[in-house]
């Protein structure tokens, strides 16, 4: 785990399969995430295979939580394996997804329309 800046946008990289064994980690990474003082945040999963329901929730409370507070929360990095699973569960109705880094940061630099 990763985070980092990236001209006034907050980057989370995690890079390993959430599972039971560190899904308390990956809730304690994400709220280190959501109290940066930036606006904008990107959760990078390029490394990552798997998430359980815990991450998925763990997620989809950030988006809930960072959209009371006016901060706009991606998810890029995703792998076949992963893509599989938020679309399983439509999180692409109420959190933007990509493939790649850079995809989410021109996204998030084009201020996107509300």
């Amino acid at each position: 785990m990763l985070l980092t800046r990236e001209d006034g946008i907050r980057v989370l990289w995690w890079n390993e399969d959430v599972t039971l064994k560190n899904v308390d980690d990956f809730r304690l990474a994400v709220r280190k995430l959501l109290d940066s003082e930036e606006n904008s945040l990107v959760l990078e999963l390029r490394e990552v295979m798997y998430v359980n329901s815990g991450a998925l929730g763990i997620i989809a409370d950030a988006v809930r939580q960072g959209d009371r507070h006016r901060k706009q929360l991606v998810i890029a990095g995703i792998e076949p394996t992963v893509g599989e699973i938020l679309s399983i569960v439509k999180f692409g109705a109420f959190i933007r997804l990509f493939r790649q880094r850079e995809e989410a940061v021109a996204y998030i630099r084009s201020g996107p329309a509300t």
